[in-house]
């Protein structure tokens, strides 16, 4: 019975060590694993980054009056808008 069970034994590590679904099949999932923790931690320092940058937009009037201004050509009160054209009649 001690036999059989290390012939069986010895059967199964060899089988593990060159099959598909092996020590190869581990070495991929460990390879893949590393890519997805290193898109994990690009992800969060982007989502950190995002964050910092809407409290910014919160804490600040500068970057929605920049939109008012450059995007939809408003102004202040009391401000004068000059208006340029180029010479093909574009307004820039």
């Amino acid at each position: 019975m001690l036999l059989v069970s290390a012939v069986l034994t010895i059967v199964f590590l060899v089988s593990f060590v060159f099959s598909e679904e092996g020590i190869s099949a581990l070495d991929r999932s460990r390879r893949n694993v590393q890519r997805l923790e290193q898109e994990i931690r690009h992800l969060e320092a982007e989502n950190a980054r995002l964050r910092q940058q809407l409290r910014t937009l919160d804490q600040s009037t500068f970057p929605i009056e920049e939109i008012a201004r450059e995007d939809l050509g408003m102004a202040k009160e009391g401000e004068t808008v000059y208006v340029l054209e180029d010479g093909e009649g574009e307004q820039k």
